[in-house]
């Protein structure tokens, strides 16, 4: 049974009366269990200098913030899905949409395009465009665009650590790790 950041944290948590250590088993018990989380989090407490518990915490963090970012990028990847389907509806429904602004380019389209492959074909090609202004926002955010040379946008999770680290190659990543993208 491997051991996760969370059950080591619950383990942290457990008071010492003062001046008590806690006994060597713990620690070899704790190192079986949890294979390199603990190596990892022994690593972070050495590099920062703080407490191995310490370092648990703030991994517990971190492991918290992986889950918010994959969280992040499943509402971008489902708006991205979903607008394939918002095309075919709009071009495809009897009636018109009441979502609709733009009567006239809907009605134009739906004269244009006559088969369902013709709507498929439009509905793949908005969901591309959805993509790239997702992927630009996100190389905005990663200081990778001309705003950068007036200040840095920066997402935090609820802990204040930043999400960064290249968001927009680890969207697109994860638009291939979920079998959206080919």
């Amino acid at each position: 049974m491997l051991m996760t950041v969370a059950d080591l944290h619950r383990v942290s948590a457990v008071p010492l009366s003062p001046g008590r250590r806690r006994p060597a088993w713990l620690y070899r018990w704790l190192y079986e269990r949890t294979g390199s989380v603990l190596g990892a989090i022994t690593t972070k407490a050495k590099s920062s200098g703080i407490g191995l518990w310490e370092a648990a915490k703030v991994s517990r963090e971190v492991e918290e913030s992986g889950e918010l970012m994959r969280a992040f990028f499943e509402d971008l990847a489902s708006d991205r899905d979903g607008v394939a389907n918002t095309v075919r509806e709009a071009i495809s429904s009897p009636n018109l949409p009441i979502w609709v602004d733009d009567t006239e380019a809907v009605l134009t389209l739906r004269r244009c395009l006559t088969s369902p492959e013709q709507v498929d074909a439009l509905a793949r090609f908005v969901r591309e465009m959805v993509c790239t202004a997702q992927h630009s926002a996100l190389v905005a955010i990663d200081g990778g665009s001309a705003s950068a040379e007036v200040g840095r946008l920066q997402l935090t999770d609820d802990h204040g650590h930043p999400l960064d680290g290249a968001l927009h190659e680890l969207y697109i990543g994860y638009l291939f790790d979920t079998g959206r993208m080919t």
